[in-house]
């Protein structure tokens, strides 16, 4: 029974046993002050029915705009799909590079597709058009065929390429299916991110079985930061006419040595330790291995060297670099050009790192 029929049986029921037991006047005056109050009740009753039933009204419409505006909002957040083949990785290890990576960037963009596979013994045949080789295969034909399907799908869905037309459509997914085919049926060392569109990328992570935790995992957030820079994209389309293919290889080594300062930091927060320790002692292992010049030895690694200078001379930003901002607007072209002062040190005094007292950083001459 509810509230209102309630305190309308009790009043009626309260005012019948009031009439039957007397018949006086002041009786029935005693039942039209019961009438009096059973209508107030009655009245009472109705409004607080009706406030409740519009409570209720209001919280479920206020419930199903926030479900509306979070399904909306979902929708059009960019996405990472992860493709896990890998044999030594989990799902859990890879998606949380994943989240931890995604978690840092500031105005995501792109919608990215990853997948890890593992390859054996290096055949030693190049890969077409790519700088890399062909390995034994470790994942079957049915993987290969699901994974290529799911690639397909993924392109075909994207808004990016839709915008193609339907004859640039196909020619762009046709041409990314051919390459993606061969790198996985021919067991290739890929560790690239490949551009479909400007904010569709495809992440590889071929890596060997003998290859170290570190490095495959570092690998895995590095490519995955080049499918989160944002001005890389070149065809299509640039983000100016002077941020062109051309520019882009002048400014490859911030472009890698920001992958590789990232991919450091990342990875040394996943595992407790210190990300700017990681990029002095492996910028310092790239100068005894290769010496001064920037492009001597492994550019990622001169690069993220480089750029910790340019941190701690003043001349970019920390945060613009972990939160992907730095590759947003290609300030490496109009900004961090030969010919700025701090690059031109940046990239001559990159290794004049040291090691003392169990602390890395940089010689007082860098810093000048």
């Amino acid at each position: 029974m509810n509230k209102f029929n309630t305190i309308l049986f009790l009043a009626i029921f309260s005012l019948i046993i009031t009439v039957a037991c007397s018949g006086s006047p002041d009786v029935m005056d005693t039942a039209i002050d019961k009438q009096k109050e059973l209508d107030a009740a009655y009245g009472k009753a109705t409004s607080e029915m009706s406030n409740d039933a519009k409570d209720k009204t209001d919280a479920d419409a206020k419930t199903k705009a926030d479900a509306d505006a979070k399904t909306k909002a979902d929708a059009s957040k960019p996405i990472v799909k992860i493709i896990n083949l890998s044999t030594k990785y989990s799902d859990q290890t890879l998606q949380a590079l994943v989240d931890l990576s995604v978690s840092k960037i500031a105005d995501r963009k792109s919608n990215i597709i990853a997948i890890a596979y593992d390859i054996g013994a290096n055949k030693g045949n190049p890969i077409t058009d790519m700088p890399f080789e062909e390995h034994e295969v470790l994942i079957s034909k049915d993987q290969i065929e699901s994974t290529l399907n799911t690639i397909r799908s993924f392109l075909e869905n994207d808004e990016c390429i839709k915008g193609f037309g339907e004859e640039g459509r196909k020619e762009t997914i046709n041409f990314e299916m051919e390459r993606f085919t061969e790198w996985l049926e021919r067991g290739a060392d890929a560790t690239t991110q490949a551009q479909a569109c400007a904010t569709t990328r495809v992440v590889f992570n071929g890596a060997p079985t003998t290859q170290s935790e570190e490095d495959t995992l570092k690998t895995w957030v590095h490519e995955l930061y080049h499918a989160l820079q944002q001005d890389i994209a070149l065809e299509p389309p640039a983000i100016d006419s002077w941020c062109d293919e051309e520019a882009t290889q002048k400014s490859g080594w911030l472009i890698e040595g920001g992958a590789d300062y990232f991919a450091q930091h990342i990875y040394a927060e996943y595992k407790g330790l210190n990300g700017l320790d990681e990029i002095f002692k492996y910028g310092l292992q790239s100068f005894n291995e290769s010496g001064a010049g920037l492009y001597d030895g492994g550019i990622a690694r001169t690069g993220a060297a480089a750029l910790r200078l340019l941190v701690e001379r003043g001349a970019v930003k920390h945060d613009s670099i972990i939160d992907g901002s730095l590759f947003q607007k290609c300030e490496r072209v109009s900004v961090y050009h030969d010919n700025n002062p701090d690059v031109k040190i940046a990239k001559s005094s990159w290794s004049e790192i040291q090691y003392v007292y169990g602390k890395y950083s940089f010689k007082p001459s860098a810093l000048k």
